[in-house]
């Protein structure tokens, strides 16, 4: 009788917890240049779906009713993460906020919708040390709203 190949059991989805989506995300492979936050985004979409299963990621879902703002990508309807390029999350200058306020709307409304904690704001890239302190002070109001940042690669 010919003999059956013994099949690999392909890896279990892991449960998806506050804590094992940070972990998923902190094993992300990011290069340290990234050429957009498209391409971040499908990286760590691609990457999240191997350990977490394809079916639990959203790209793009809006949130909210009145005023629908969209997390980069959303896990079960449960937890969001937004994606920023690290060297673009401050302006050029030090006077450009735009980019830093626009991303903090961002995030008090969908920690909002998602409960403290369970938004993730992942800068992917390397980020420029004159904008080190900058990043320091947006990341301590992110997370004095329920944001939790994660710095990468």
């Amino acid at each position: 009788a010919p003999q059956r190949a013994a099949s690999i059991p392909s890896p279990r989805p892991v449960e998806v917890t506050n804590e094992s989506l940070l972990k998923a995300i902190e094993t992300c492979p990011f290069p340290k240049l990234l050429k957009s936050e498209r391409s971040a985004r499908d990286l760590l979409s691609k990457h999240l779906a191997k350990i977490l299963g394809r079916e639990k990621i959203t790209a793009n879902r809006a949130v909210g009713r009145h005023l629908p703002w969209k997390a980069d990508l959303d896990i079960l309807e449960k937890f969001g993460i937004i994606i920023r390029l690290g060297r673009s999350v401050i302006g050029k200058k030090p006077s450009d906020t735009k980019n830093a306020q626009n991303l903090l709307g961002q995030v008090v409304l969908l920690a909002g919708a998602y409960g403290r904690g369970n938004l993730f704001i992942v800068f992917a890239g390397e980020i420029p040390k004159s904008q080190l302190p900058a990043l320091g002070e947006l990341r301590g109001w992110m997370e004095s709203v329920g944001g939790r940042c994660v710095q990468r690669p």
